[in-house]
């Protein structure tokens, strides 16, 4: 069998600096790029040595530890070891889980696994993880705004899921309007509810100025009941959350 050292190198060159990357960008520590560089040089190099030199399995977990060192982004005056062993945990995770993949790959298609499906597949995954990671961090920042909620309309009563929402200010007189997802607007202001007695308010959205109806309850939010208006939110259809609550809800 012909091995190529070029092709050894550059290939796993791309493949530790994607991991690499990937596994500071999980963590949201800013990389180097000189020390990434540098980093993904060396894992390269070791990949080429370690099966000319006949090197022991066991050295691979600390040399993955010394990759992660290297590129590392240490700052004066901050301890970054919680930090630095998250990325070690990230860097160890994607790895068994990009060769798990393309393992499980070959073995379905029965392909070599080459170098030019090697490097397409873990870009492909890289584009994944990516997506993934922006979705866990878009979640972890709006978890830290949810609110158990009770909504009370007359005679009946709703529990939901409610979402702190800064920008909404809107106010009838000196009273908050928070604003429901359609199926629980109307579960408890439209369904069965003929004659209901409504008001309404001008609201200014990104379209520009428009009318909406308003509808008088309670709504209980962490322990206190305060009273408030209701509208129709259309845009919350896919959204776990089921109430905006109005930035002065507290107040």
């Amino acid at each position: 069998m012909v091995v190529y050292v070029e092709y050894v190198l550059v290939e796993n060159f791309l493949l530790d600096g994607m991991l690499l990357y990937l596994s500071l960008r999980a963590t949201r520590v800013r990389p180097r790029r000189k020390s990434l560089f540098f980093s993904a040089l060396c894992g390269s190099v070791f990949a080429l040595l370690f099966p000319l030199a006949a090197l022991p399995d066991y050295l691979k977990l600390p040399f993955g530890f010394l990759l992660v060192l290297l590129c590392f982004p240490w700052k004066k005056g901050q301890n970054g070891w919680g930090k630095l062993f998250s990325v070690l945990a990230w860097f160890f995770a994607l790895s068994f889980l990009f060769g798990g993949v393309l393992t499980a790959l070959h073995g379905v298609f029965s392909f070599a696994l080459t170098p030019v499906f090697t490097l397409c597949g873990f870009f492909v995954l890289s584009l994944i993880s990516i997506g993934l990671i922006r979705k866990l961090y878009q979640k972890r920042a709006i978890s830290k705004y949810l609110y158990d909620c009770v909504i009370l309309a007359e005679d009946r009563r709703k529990s939901v899921l409610g979402y702190l929402d800064s920008g909404n200010l809107a106010l009838k007189g000196d009273t908050p309007v928070c604003f429901l997802s359609p199926e629980v607007f109307y579960e408890l202001f439209v369904e069965k509810r003929e004659g209901q007695v409504f008001d309404e308010m001008k609201i200014t959205t990104v379209s520009g100025e428009k009318r909406v109806r308003i509808f008088k309850g309670r709504i209980a939010v962490e322990k206190a009941e305060k009273e408030v208006y209701f509208s129709l939110s259309p845009n919350m259809l896919s959204r776990e959350y089921k109430v905006l609550l109005n930035a002065r809800i507290f107040e």
